[in-house]
């Protein structure tokens, strides 16, 4: 636990020292949606519909400011590193669960950066969508960015509940 604690301060110290980057996207769909807009009718949104209507969800109880978003994507993140300890830990072990950790708190800031983006909010949910082998978590991924279609092949072996979730 000392581990996971001390990578979780230090993916945070890294990420409090690296510029954040604010997606307008990020920040003007909710703001449209929640201000009568409709998405498709009179937004252009060319990603499936979850995400947005979740940051508009989430801008309702917090004030539309760059200052939750980042809060917001800090949640993300450090609940990607615990999803990503505890999954290795459970599959493969201690060892196997500090090296994966290590490896996405290196590589996280280098390869997604510093920002909410539709990819980095599929994270925690396609972790715990091939842990648990859930159809259903997969569709909810589908609904936030489509490019996770080529991930259905793996899980042809569920492939009516994976249709049915859809």
């Amino acid at each position: 636990m000392a581990f996971l604690i001390a990578g979780l301060l230090i993916h945070l110290f890294l990420l409090v020292n690296l510029r954040f980057e604010a997606w307008p996207e990020m920040l003007v769909y909710p703001y449209l949606i929640n201000n009568g807009f409709k998405l498709y009718q009179d937004i252009i949104n060319p990603y499936p519909p979850l995400f947005t209507y979740f940051l508009a969800g989430y801008f309702k109880v917090f004030p539309l400011t760059v200052f939750n978003l980042q809060v917001l994507t800090w949640t993300i993140i450090l609940l990607s590193d615990i999803l990503i300890y505890w999954i290795a830990r459970r599959r493969f072990g201690q060892k196997s669960a500090l090296t994966a950790l290590i490896f996405f708190i290196i590589f996280q800031p280098l390869l997604d950066g510093n920002g909410l983006w539709y990819d980095l909010a599929l994270v925690p949910i396609l972790l715990l969508a091939f842990h648990f082998q859930s159809p259903p978590l997969l569709a909810v991924a589908f609904f936030i960015k489509q490019s996770v279609i080529w991930l259905f092949p793996i899980f042809i072996k569920h492939w009516r509940p994976l249709l049915l979730s859809m």
